[in-house]
């Protein structure tokens, strides 16, 4: 109940244009045109694809899995999205392709 001498009004409407950015659930980052890619580093590597680390170097190796880059003297890095990339295109597994086991 307001206070007396204060009025209420019951007409005032917000402007959408004008109403401060939504902010971004913590850890996630606004996507833009300029964002700097995420580098990942082996560990999450190995965590988003499933690979073993001498795999990953095996197919770095054979031309099959994008190259690491070179983040310091002394660490490399994978862009998260040349890894998401080569996930996104291995082959679904089907039916025909599990002959012999059965579920």
């Amino acid at each position: 109940m307001p206070s007396p001498g204060l009025t209420m009004s019951t007409s005032s409407t917000i402007d959408p244009s004008s109403a401060p950015p939504a902010r971004m659930p913590r850890g996630q980052a606004a996507v833009s045109e300029l964002a700097t890619p995420r580098l990942l580093r082996l560990p999450q590597v190995i965590e988003i694809t499933g690979l073993g680390r001498d795999t990953i170097y095996r197919y770095i190796r054979d031309g099959s899995f994008p190259r690491q880059r070179r983040i310091s003297a002394r660490a490399s890095a994978w862009r998260e999205d040349e890894i998401r990339q080569w996930v996104e295109s291995r082959p679904v597994v089907g039916r025909a392709e599990s002959k012999g086991s059965r579920v």
